[in-house]
């Protein structure tokens, strides 16, 4: 609790407290209201007495000398009263006496008696709990300038507590706050664009934030901003850093530091003697069933990408669960992050039964909410989708929606979490009329949000370059895919992984419009960035490497395109079981390329393959159908097997009609495909028809 910060004048020593407290001010007349100065005196002379300025400690001369101010107005004598009574010094504890005081200093405009006033209403100290008043006093100090109370009502917003919850409000406040160099606002504003769920994600700003606050001994912001230099968010990776910020933050109170620390030492970070005493701590955990440090553990692993760790303790964790008695929500968590695990690594497969095995569990559990149960049904759907069970993901989705619809969150952001999501399964299944609708309706719900979120919006443009690159209006595409990128680059750093993959998405509409060198530079840029954050054996760099081979198929760089896609397709199969869809992006490029140098047995055989896999995956209409389709009736054609490669020539062309615009350079390339094979199998008008058609 605060005080009036007065300024300390040390009265004569021969002015005795006695003298202060009964004599009049110069000139005063009795019976009236006591001169401004002369209650400030004594209200100095008993801050004086509390704090020994001069004299000796006497909390109750102090408390007499603040009575006879407080009782004729003075505002600083009030609060400094109400304290006394708040905090039981020379008087008995009395929550709600303290509050009398803090009113009277607060209804005179006092920025300390309005902060203490909220503080008591705040936490319920001696009395009930209102935080529809702790806000209104609050916001009363707030708007007279008064930093602490700017963090406090930037925090109620964003909480929700009195008001309804609003995230554009918050961020006002913490930004007046931050103003004032106040570290709890840095870091509350930091923790929001980290996040980036509600408040658009700026990592760069968020790091600067973290960084002044840490600074300031922040233990919260040492703590967050270890995280960013553990997981080289926005900042390069750096656990020694990270190591030193830890230890400060825990030092600063944090108890969230501790088992940060002890997954640095396990792995050695900072030395062979604390990784043996973390080792001895794991250990212990394992023996008192600790599942809650197992799993905590587990969840960092999956979060630094260090999933062979992960597994291991989740495993053990699994094993010890049902020794305790609340085996079956611990079950359900550590189910979820076992399949997380496994999701990382693109195991899809492997981690569904445990989604679904999670999921059945929290519906069971008693008392369950369908937010609650939202997130565990939106892990099925998203599991689904990337193992390219489309229909399984769609009904998915639309429990989901259901529960979203039910339960939104703050601001509507679970409801948009579900329709984002739903966006990117009709953009992938190419269901386009759904794609569309569910797209405006994810902008409307992010006209509504406050404060507007430029990189969730970034996400929707994302959606249409696709949708655009597809139909071929590429200059709609390009310019959608330059916002995004630019959003990015802005919000999360020009080396971060979304970069990395919005380089890639503009890089592809550079490829189809035939601006080869363009491509190659922002292909590479893109590979360059996946490199340093994942290292060069990690399966996320297989679509980079992918995509830069076909560019290089493309223009005939064929030795440098096939080391490049053999290259992803080892990382492929080393991570993915045979059947993974992702595999048949490599198999296509790989027969792509041998079938331009006339290796044609071995490409028959990766085309076939990436057929079959796209045909059951993705069904028979798919874009990427028709790619495949194109290539192996190309090869067939090539080979003199016009009867072969007639019907797959046909597919491509149905699918390319259905989905691009006339002018598309794929759909133009199958056209004068077919074309040709009608003239060799001398069907002159068929020809005729398909090349009078228009042309790219």
């Amino acid at each position: 609790m605060r005080r009036t910060a007065s300024l300390l004048v040390l009265l004569p020593a021969l002015m005795s407290s006695a003298v202060l407290a009964q004599a009049p001010a110069q000139g005063q007349a009795a019976g009236t209201r006591p001169d401004p100065a002369y209650l400030d005196a004594l209200n100095t002379r008993g801050l004086a007495y509390q704090n020994g300025k001069g004299v000796e400690v006497d909390v109750i001369q102090a408390e007499h000398l603040f009575r006879q101010a407080a009782q004729h107005g003075h505002a600083g004598a009030q609060v400094n009263l109400g304290v006394l009574y708040e905090n039981g010094k020379s008087v008995r504890q009395d929550a709600v006496e303290a509050a009398r005081w803090y009113r009277m200093a607060a209804e005179q405009g006092d920025t300390v008696g309005q902060y203490n006033l909220a503080l008591i209403y705040r936490f319920g100290r001696g009395m009930a709990r209102d935080d529809a008043q702790a806000l209104y006093w609050f916001r009363k100090a707030a708007e007279q300038g008064d930093v602490d109370a700017q963090a406090h009502v930037g925090m109620m917003f964003e909480q929700g507590l009195g008001v309804g919850r609003d995230i554009g409000a918050a961020l006002h406040w913490y930004r007046l706050a931050v103003a004032q160099d106040d570290a709890l606002a840095r870091t509350r504003l930091a923790a929001l664009y980290l996040d980036g769920d509600e408040a658009p994600r700026d990592l760069v700003q968020a790091v600067a934030l973290l960084q002044d606050a840490a600074r300031q001994g922040h233990a919260r912001a040492q703590y967050l901003l270890a995280k960013c230099y553990e997981s080289g968010r926005g900042v390069p990776k750096d656990e020694r850093a990270a190591l030193r910020l830890y230890e400060q933050a825990e030092a600063g109170g944090d108890d969230d530091a501790a088992v940060r620390l002890l997954r640095l030492d396990l792995d050695g970070v900072a030395g062979p003697a604390r990784k043996q005493r973390a080792q001895a701590r794991l250990a212990q955990a394992e023996r008192a069933s600790d599942l809650a440090l197992l799993g905590c553990l587990g969840s960092i692993y999956i979060e630094l990408g260090k999933t062979a760790q992960a597994e291991a303790l989740l495993g053990r964790a699994l094993a010890l669960n049902g020794r305790t008695p609340t085996a079956g929500r611990t079950e359900e968590g550590l189910l979820t992050l076992q399949a997380e695990g496994l999701a990382s690594q693109q195991r899809f497969d492997a981690a569904q039964p445990l989604f679904e095995r999670a999921l059945v569990l929290a519906s069971q559990a008693s008392g369950v909410t369908p937010a609650q149960l939202l997130r565990r049904q939106q892990n099925v759907a998203r599991n689904d989708m990337n193992r390219a069970q489309y229909a399984k993901a769609e009904a998915a989705y639309q429990r989901a929606l259901l529960l979203a619809e039910q339960a939104p969150g703050p601001g509507q952001a679970d409801l948009l979490d579900v329709v984002e999501e739903m966006v990117f399964l009709y953009v992938t299944s190419e269901q386009l009329p759904q794609a569309q609708a569910s797209i405006a309706r994810q902008l409307a719900l992010l006209e509504q949000a406050q404060p507007k979120n430029d990189l969730k919006l970034s996400r929707a443009w994302t959606q249409l370059a696709t949708i655009d690159s597809l139909r071929g209006d590429f200059g709609h595409a390009e310019d959608m895919s330059k916002q995004a990128l630019a959003v990015a680059e802005l919000r999360e750093g020009p080396r971060s992984d979304t970069v990395a993959i919005r380089l890639n998405n503009l890089a592809a509409v550079y490829q189809l419009q035939g601006r080869f060198e363009e491509a190659e530079a922002l292909f590479k840029k893109s590979l360059e960035l996946r490199t340093a954050r994942y290292g060069k054996d990690s399966i996320r760099l297989a679509p980079a490497l992918n995509n830069l081979g076909a560019l290089y198929n493309e223009m005939g760089r064929y030795q440098q395109a096939q080391e490049l896609c053999m290259r992803a397709l080892a990382l492929r199969e080393a991570a993915l079981d045979s059947e993974h869809i992702d595999l048949a992006f490599s198999l296509h490029e790989m027969g792509s390329i041998l079938a331009h140098q006339g290796k044609d047995a071995a490409a028959k055989m990766y085309l076939e393959r990436a057929l079959k896999l796209r045909e059951r995956h993705l069904g028979e209409d798919h874009s990427e159908v028709a790619i495949t389709a194109h290539e192996l009736g190309s090869l067939y054609l090539a080979q003199g097997d016009a009867k072969g490669a007639e019907p797959l020539l046909q597919r491509a062309l149905a699918i390319r009609t259905r989905l691009m615009l006339p002018t598309h350079p794929q759909l133009c390339q199958t056209r004068a495909r077919l074309a040709s094979l009608y003239r060799k199998t001398g069907r002159e008008a068929e020809a005729a028809a398909l090349e009078a058609l228009p042309s790219a």
